[in-house]
């Protein structure tokens, strides 16, 4: 039983301080390897714009003849994407009469989980681009596509296929997916490399995944880390292969289970905390105390041609 305490609604709000400080975060984790300047951060300035700037193309054009000007290169035009801030906002009052007479410690539950709403809302959003990657109403990029998509364009033109078949955890995927980080297509359409990937995925194949990662029967010996086959370790947030290559990320807020997302080394993907604020108003009467939080963020990417998507 709560005891009669005047001093009770600065305890609600020393909860809601301990429960956003110690609130579990992935979201991070999610955007590991982002091109610089993008990826998972916060921003003092406003964010109306990130722009796409395309490498020279670097090949030679002939020259015909010995002496003749050499031909200009003509360097593709950088774009850019328009991307929409979202502002989020919530208020609790605390009542001194309310507090004084919770037997059963109701206030201090909603204190608590009002302090996790902030930290809880930037995982559900960070999480959004993967949960929304096949969502028409939800394009992005500067060729204003779903995140996953058949028919990416190319600055120089043409389309590539950013998407594999649902299908779990498996060696054969492994390969699929090295595969394609051997093939990105630059601008261009030539094929690029990129040797490290972060698969994105939901705590059950996330289990799989360490069972392949660290199994000796896995692609070739390079990603063995055990002698033991098959070995089913406890879900960890991070799970690194043993040349460093892969990384397997579980994302608890993934809403299709069956959805993966590799993402290459210097992928465009990204979330901006604009801004983040918290406040309270003692209010004399009625005695309580009013509990403000607010916070702005943008998400989107730049370019998809580094991010495999696995749930076509």
């Amino acid at each position: 039983m709560i005891s009669a305490d005047p001093y009770k609604l600065g305890y609600l709000a020393s909860l809601v301080k301990k429960a956003s400080t110690e609130y579990r975060s992935v979201a991070p984790q999610l955007y590991q390897g982002a091109a610089e300047g993008l990826g998972f951060g916060s921003t003092d300035s406003a964010v109306e714009q990130v722009i796409r700037l395309p490498l020279i193309e670097a090949t030679l054009p002939e020259v015909p003849n010995k002496g003749d000007v050499s031909p200009s290169l003509t360097p593709l035009q950088p774009r850019a994407v328009t991307v929409t801030g979202r502002t989020f906002r919530a208020r609790m009052e605390y009542y001194w009469e309310d507090v004084q007479d919770d037997k059963w410690g109701y206030w201090d539950a909603q204190a608590t989980e009002f302090g996790k709403s902030v930290e809880r809302t930037i995982e559900v959003l960070a999480h959004e681009i993967f949960n929304r990657a096949f969502d028409a109403s939800f394009p992005g990029g500067w060729d204003n596509l779903t995140l996953a998509n058949a028919n990416h364009q190319l600055m120089a033109g043409g389309t590539y296929d950013n998407t594999l078949p649902a299908q779990p955890p498996s060696e054969t995927l492994l390969e699929q997916i090295l595969d394609y980080g051997m093939n990105i297509p630059s601008e261009y359409g030539w094929p690029s490399v990129s040797n490290r990937v972060y698969i994105i995925t939901g705590d059950t194949y996330a289990r799989r995944w360490a069972q392949i990662l660290n199994s000796p029967t896995a692609i070739a010996h390079p990603y063995n880390t055990s002698t033991t086959a098959n070995q089913n370790p406890a879900i960890k947030p991070l799970i690194t292969s043993a040349d460093g290559r892969v990384t397997i990320v579980s994302a608890p807020y993934l809403e299709n289970k069956d959805w993966q997302f590799a993402l290459y080394e210097g992928h465009e993907l990204f979330f901006f905390r604009r801004w983040m604020y918290e406040d309270m108003e003692e209010l004399k009467d009625p005695r309580a105390i009013v509990h403000y939080r607010g916070l702005r963020v943008v998400n989107g990417w730049v370019d998809a041609r580094k991010v495999l998507v696995i749930g076509a």
